[in-house]
């Protein structure tokens, strides 16, 4: 099993995938990713980082954050550091972050192929359309805070825009349309408020 591929020629840099990758084993401009050599499995001396079905898993109760595994990776990726867990960089083929690109760009070979794409911006890429409620959902999810919001409706700054679709992605209302379509829906999981009783 190899590590994740990038098409890097078609990328817009929109950070989605570096944002929900668990271990930081993405790396964007310049492009760093885990290729899963076990190289860092072969070198750690207390077995904190081992190979299960192709998969690194690491445990971090045994790890002594001596960064050999740091030193012998090929694309330093790899690294240790004092906040948990301690060792970050290795991909364990959780697949979020195919999931998540916004042109499906990113294939991990032998399990999840995308197509080689040819990216074209069509000439008005990105539409806030009139039922936009001026929620400020898509605000803090744009990459590049091209997003503002204007006597209640999003405004987007083209100047600025990368075209990634996550604030279509994000929008609850589908008010933002990307490439003339309504972009997939990035799973997201909301969680209710709950209150709770405190004694003082």
């Amino acid at each position: 099993m190899e590590g994740i591929k990038i098409q890097e020629d078609a990328c817009l840099v929109c950070n989605a995938c570096k944002a929900v990758c668990p271990t930081d084993a993405i790396e964007i401009a310049p492009f760093k990713t885990c290729t899963l050599c076990m190289q860092c499995v072969e070198v750690c001396p207390t077995g904190a980082l081992s190979e299960i079905d192709g998969k690194i898993d690491y445990n971090p109760v045994k790890c002594m954050k001596c960064g050999k595994c740091a030193e012998a990776c090929p694309t330093k990726i790899k690294r240790v550091d004092n906040t948990y867990p301690y060792s970050k960089g290795h991909c364990v083929l959780c697949q979020k972050c195919v999931d998540v690109c916004p042109i499906e760009i990113i294939s991990i070979p032998g399990l999840v192929e995308k197509p080689k794409k040819q990216i074209t911006i069509p000439d008005e890429p990105i539409v806030v359309m009139d039922n936009c409620v001026g929620c400020g959902v898509c605000v803090p999810e744009c990459p590049v805070e091209a997003i503002t919001i204007e006597d209640n409706k999003a405004v987007i700054d083209k100047t600025k825009c990368i075209y990634c679709s996550i604030c279509g992605q994000t929008c609850p209302w589908n008010a933002i349309a990307v490439s003339g379509k309504i972009p997939k829906k990035r799973k997201k999981k909301l969680y209710p408020l709950m209150l709770i009783e405190t004694h003082v």
